[in-house]
């Protein structure tokens, strides 16, 4: 499980560092010399010249936040930097029909059975590389409620939804309201708390 201050992966550190490298590349500088000002002419930059969506320009402005608030210790004004509007896409949703011919067109066995463990938990692909045997219990369903909990508290330590650590407890459902067999949890909330 996860905490709101918890490490930060990896693949977050080589973004974020690549991030600060190319700001300060943009101006031939060091990060340190460079200030709000420069931050604003470098994301005109990023949507202007090189055509970055927002999430990607906001991902950038998040390294620069991080080096200038962690590693600089210096202030950081939203209101003089501004995040760009997020855009949302929504992910397009397979049919059915669709889903079996993904699944029966892996060539491999492990593919096969990687794509349909995806499939029926709705784990992400970090979730299912870590996933582990004892995971995989049918009769207790560990994934089910492995791949809710990472999901919940993932969403709830992110600032821009709740930014808290939060308790909660699942209870499974194994049939629905028609009486047919479906596995599925229900999770409430017990309580949350501020991130330190």
């Amino acid at each position: 499980m996860r905490s709101c201050g918890g490490a930060i992966a990896e693949t977050t550190i080589r973004s974020y560092v690549h991030g600060v490298e190319h700001f300060s590349r943009h101006f031939h500088r060091r990060p340190d010399q460079l200030g709000p000002e420069h931050i604003r002419q470098y994301q005109a930059m990023l949507f202007s010249k090189l055509k970055f969506s927002p999430n990607t320009v906001t991902q950038r402005l998040g390294a620069l936040r991080f080096f200038y608030i962690k590693v600089l210790k210096k202030n950081w004004s939203v209101a003089e930097t501004p995040y760009p509007r997020k855009v949302i896409r929504l992910p397009e949703i397979l049919s059915p029909e669709e889903v079996a011919r993904l699944i029966s067109a892996a060539e491999l066995p492990f593919y096969r059975i990687l794509l349909m463990t995806l499939y029926g938990t709705g784990a992400r692909r970090t979730e299912a590389a870590h996933l582990k045997i004892d995971d995989i219990d049918s009769r207790r369903m560990n994934l089910l409620f492995h791949s809710s909990a990472e999901t919940l508290l993932e969403v709830a330590c992110d600032p821009r939804h709740l930014g808290a650590e939060i308790g909660f407890f699942t209870v499974l459902h194994s049939w629905d309201q028609r009486l047919l067999f479906h596995p599925h949890v229900h999770c409430v909330l017990a309580a949350g708390r501020a991130g330190t």
